[in-house]
């Protein structure tokens, strides 16, 4: 299981590219939202379940919305699997404390 949290400063951290980890570490319970459990144990999977394709993201078999008017999941985004935490990097996923 997978927790998807959508950061609410997102836009924010679009072009930051290597210094994504750093940001990721200054954010607050109030910037970010819990938007999704996603039934695999695969971050990809957790990341392309919460996007917008075919159908709405919350409508998708693997996911449990806590929201039905969000985004799609994006850079700077947070999924928590196993107790650990990554921040969806402009390419593949950072771990960080």
């Amino acid at each position: 299981m997978i927790t998807v949290f959508h950061n609410k400063k997102f836009l924010d951290f679009m072009f930051l590219n290597d210094k994504i980890k750093e940001a990721a570490k200054n954010l607050t319970d109030t910037d970010l939202e819990k938007v999704a459990e996603v039934d695999t144990d695969s971050l990809e999977e957790a990341y392309r379940f919460t996007n917008h394709l075919e159908i709405p993201w919350q409508k998708n078999f693997k996911v449990s919305a806590f929201s039905l008017n969000a985004r799609s999941t994006s850079v700077g985004d947070i999924l928590i699997k196993d107790n650990h935490k990554y921040v969806i990097a402009m390419f593949g996923f950072e771990e960080f404390k």
